[in-house]
């Protein structure tokens, strides 16, 4: 018996979704035959390049856009449009998902654009995606919960916490409300991102705890990794404002506590061969070993997460590692290697699609500023100082918690330099500079610091 048109379709589409599933693109080009289908490829496309070749990524994307100014699709067909996305099928059948594609392609530029280091038109497309949203009403819910959520991180990226914790706060509500148990852990997560991102390290460790115990409660272990690592570096983080005032016992059992936190993600992400974000889990335990002393393994976690970050294509965490590398180098009196990762960050060849490439620049003039101290070079040191800590002092959020961490260590390098004079010329030297950039009213910790040796000395000279 002949097969009617619809069975035919029917069968067509399942052909296609299977080429498309295998990954087999150019198979389900030939097959497309739906508006729908090209939009769904399309999304196929852009989610299996959209680390390597951002650029391209986008292009799908806006592809898509054009689609849908051009077509009017049906809101119960396109549920389809999430079939690629794996994490959220899992959740179908607890809560309808009926999402348009303009909201996920809207959506998605957002993600893009923040990979492509272009925060101002991923704020945008986030914002374009909140309105298509509540026009789809409770259809839209779930879309708009995670456009807000990603719009908070990004506003925390750029130093605006107050509405970083507005928007997260307002998708965490939300996701309560709704009984989106596995969301609500990511709004957790992202709540302890942005206190880290401020220095509010017990308030984030909190937050971190809270998503913990949910994705325990969902036995997620991919999950339970991320958030393990995140609390691990922000108890790091903690462990170094304890060294500030001092407290070298309480900070040691800080590091060792971050330590075991960073260990059991480890573990968890083996056991479960797990691979997101498992390079940043091994730069981040690399930095607590090296905290605690042990630079032979601390080197080789980051040999090991630079070389994964290059195969995902993740920027930002090559030149994260590269630095930690160098300030490897730097603590091993290896000084042509310090300038080997220094000349590679330098000349790193997609820079501009690094948001916070500014601060990695304002590290490079630290760290050579650190193997510059180290050979006894004061006034070289001091002049790659100066021109370090303003990079980091112009660069809101990202920039202002790394000047935070080298200043926990300011005494420290102080301590190196040969004769009270000596420490007085840099003190000033540093006031001068920081005064003349205008950055002494918003961040007083640097001037409040010289100011305060500076008296140290004049009361020594008095005795």
């Amino acid at each position: 018996m002949a097969l009617t048109l619809p069975q035919r379709l029917e069968i067509q589409d399942r052909r296609f979704r299977l080429a498309l599933a295998r990954g087999d693109f150019d198979r389900a080009k030939e097959l497309v035959i739906t508006v729908d289908q090209q939009t769904l490829l399309l999304f196929g496309l852009h989610s299996a390049i959209y680390t390597s070749d951002p650029t391209q990524a986008k292009n799908y994307l806006l592809e898509v856009l054009e689609i849908c100014q051009k077509q009017t699709l049906a809101l119960d067909q396109t549920w389809q449009l999430v079939i690629m996305e794996k994490w959220l099928l899992e959740t179908r059948k607890k809560k309808p998902l009926l999402l348009g594609p303009l909201a996920l392609a809207r959506q998605r530029l957002g993600w893009t654009c923040r990979i492509l280091g272009q925060m101002e038109e991923a704020i945008r497309w986030y914002e374009h995606c909140c309105e298509t949203t509540k026009q789809m009403g409770k259809d839209g819910l779930w879309l708009y919960a995670e456009a807000q959520n990603s719009l908070g991180y990004i506003y925390a990226m750029m130093g605006r916490y107050d509405q970083a914790r507005v928007l997260v706060g307002n998708a965490l509500k939300l996701r309560q409300r709704q009984g989106w148990q596995r969301e609500v852990g990511y709004s957790y997560s992202t709540l302890g991102e942005i206190s880290r991102f401020k220095g509010d390290y017990r308030a984030a460790n909190h937050f971190y705890g809270e998503a913990l115990k949910i994705f325990e409660s969902l036995r997620d272990p991919e999950w339970q990794a991320i958030v393990l690592h995140q609390r691990g570096e922000n108890t790091r983080q903690i462990a170094g404002e304890q060294y500030k005032h001092q407290e070298e016992q309480s900070a040691q059992e800080l590091l060792e506590e971050a330590e075991r936190d960073l260990r059991e993600s480890k573990h968890l992400y083996e056991e479960y061969n797990v691979r997101r974000e498992c390079w940043i889990m091994l730069r981040r335990l690399g930095r607590t070993v090296r905290d605690r002393g042990h630079l032979t393994e601390a080197k080789e976690l980051f040999r090991e997460g630079y070389k994964i970050a290059v195969s995902v294509g993740d920027l930002r965490e090559q030149l994260e590692c590269l630095i930690d590398l160098a300030d490897i180098a730097v603590r091993q009196k290896n000084y042509a290697e310090v300038e080997t990762y220094l000349k590679q960050i330098e000349e790193f060849p997609q820079r501009e699609r690094v948001f916070h490439y500014p601060v990695m620049r304002g590290m490079i003039h630290i760290i050579r500023g650190d193997a510059l101290l180290k050979q006894e070079y004061w006034n070289a040191a001091l002049d790659e100082y100066c021109t370090g800590f303003t990079d980091l002092g112009k660069v809101s959020g990202y920039g202002h918690a790394r000047l935070s961490d080298q200043l926990d260590r300011f005494d420290m390098k102080l301590d190196e330099l040969p004769d009270e004079a000596t420490k007085r010329i840099w003190c000033r030297r540093l006031i001068e500079v920081w005064e003349k950039e205008g950055l002494d009213k918003e961040l007083p910790e640097l001037p409040c610091l010289c100011s305060r040796y500076e008296e140290s000395f004049v009361f020594l000279e008095e005795e």
